[in-house]
C-alpha cells in the first residue's frame, strides 16, 4: 500500500505547486503530471485517457508505469469495456479497493486485461460540463489508494483540463484570426473590382486579384 501520510504531505504540495505552474502545452502538462503521479504512487501504472464519445474509443493518451497492467501510450479499446468512461458517467466508483472482487468492475474487460487489484480514476472535466478524459491510476495490490491519493488526482485533473481548455482556446482564436483576415482580404480585393468597373477601365487584372485573394 502506497503511504498515505506521504502523499499528504509531499505529493499534495507538489500538486498545489503544478497546479500554479505555466506549461508550454497541455502535452508537456501531461508529463508533468504523470511524472508526478509516478514519482509519489510508486509501483502503480498512472496514465491519461481521452474519452472519445464520437468515435466510442478510450484511447491511452500517455502513460507510466502501465507495462504491468498492459497499457501503452495510443493503445485503445471501447468506451463500454473501460472502468474510467462507466466512473465518468457516475455508473461506478471513483475509488475501488478491490477491483476484482466489484461486481461491476468485476466483470469488465479491463479487468481481464489488466489484473487490477485497485483503481483510482478522476475524469477530466471542462467549464462546461463535458468529461473528456480520465487521469487514473491501477495497484496490483487491494486497497492500494486512500482518499489522500483521489485528493491528489483531482487536483491535477483540474489542472489538465484548465490547460487543455486553455490550449483549445488559443487555437480556435487563432483560427478566427485567420478567418477574420481572409474575410478583410476578400473584401478588399473584391472593392477594388468595383472600383475598376465603375470607373470603365479593364476590370480583369483586378478581378485575377481578387481570385487569387479567395
Amino acid at each position: 500500500m502506497v503511504d498515505d501520510q506521504g502523499v499528504e504531505s509531499q505529493a499534495i504540495q507538489a500538486a498545489a505547486a503544478a497546479s500554479a505552474a505555466t506549461y508550454r502545452s497541455f502535452a508537456d502538462a501531461t508529463r508533468s503530471v504523470l511524472d508526478l503521479l509516478e514519482e509519489h504512487l510508486p509501483g502503480a501504472g498512472v496514465y491519461l485517457a481521452h474519452l472519445d464519445r464520437g468515435q466510442d474509443v478510450h484511447r491511452i493518451v500517455d502513460v507510466r508505469g502501465g507495462q504491468a497492467f498492459g497499457i501503452r501510450s495510443n493503445g485503445s479499446l471501447p468506451l463500454s469495456a473501460s472502468f474510467d468512461a462507466h466512473m465518468a458517467d457516475e455508473r461506478a466508483p471513483r475509488r475501488c479497493s478491490d477491483v476484482l472482487a466489484h461486481p461491476f468492475y468485476g466483470r469488465m474487460e479491463a479487468q481481464h486485461r489488466t489484473g487490477a487489484g485497485s483503481y483510482l480514476g478522476l475524469p477530466v472535466e471542462l467549464s462546461d460540463g463535458s468529461r473528456v478524459g480520465a487521469l487514473s491510476a491501477l495497484s496490483r495490490a487491494r486497497h492500494a489508494f486512500t482518499e489522500e491519493h483521489e485528493r491528489l488526482l483531482a487536483m491535477l485533473a483540474r489542472v489538465l483540463a484548465y490547460e487543455l481548455e486553455r490550449e483549445t482556446n488559443e487555437r480556435d482564436l487563432l483560427r478566427l484570426n485567420d478567418n477574420l483576415r481572409g474575410q478583410a482580404r476578400g473584401m478588399a480585393a473584391l472593392d477594388r473590382v468595383a472600383k475598376a468597373l465603375a470607373t470603365g477601365g479593364d476590370a480583369r487584372p483586378a478581378v485575377c486579384e481578387a481570385v487569387g485573394e479567395a
